[in-house]
């Protein structure tokens, strides 16, 4: 990008006018301001996808967005806690657990719920961030019954 040579340039002269300290508050300053001024050309878009009464062996995709965004809320309501969660969140595993490797977890974690309702297995996930790409998949090796998933999300387009 031109832009990007323009900012390096523009740095450099800040570094070799102004004392060091100075002169990195000010780079800051300057590459906040065009962070902003670059977020506000973005659109931000928010989608929901619905899975309902899906059974399973192997893997089930649940959801998988490109792009920039934040998976706002993501709830997972099965039969059975025999499945592996699996996400990706620009191509690295984010989580690989199975139902309750995470039912320890939600205990340490703000955003991550795990609770059994009326013989059904509740998962929720928030506030998940990526810059390219999030997957999530469940996984089993025996028939589980998907009720109902819903994703909640934002995405810059």
């Amino acid at each position: 990008m031109k832009n990007s040579g323009l900012s390096e340039n523009i740095i450099e002269e800040i570094a070799k006018r102004l004392p060091l300290p100075l002169a990195i508050v000010i780079s800051e300053e300057i590459a906040r301001e065009l962070s902003e001024a670059v977020m506000k050309q973005a659109k931000l878009a928010t989608k929901m996808v619905t899975l309902v009464e899906k059974v399973f062996t192997g893997e089930l995709e649940i959801l998988r967005v490109k792009g920039r965004g934040t998976v706002r809320e993501l709830i997972i309501i099965t039969d059975s806690p025999n499945y592996v969660f699996h996400t990706m969140i620009d191509d690295r595993v984010a989580y690989n657990h199975s139902y309750d490797e995470l039912l320890k977890l939600s205990d340490l974690m703000e955003d991550l719920d795990v609770m059994t309702e009326n013989s059904n297995y509740i998962l929720r996930v928030s506030k998940i961030s990526f810059i390219n790409e999030f997957r999530c998949v469940l996984k089993s090796t025996q028939p589980v019954k998907l009720s109902k998933a819903v994703a909640l999300y934002d995405i810059f387009t």
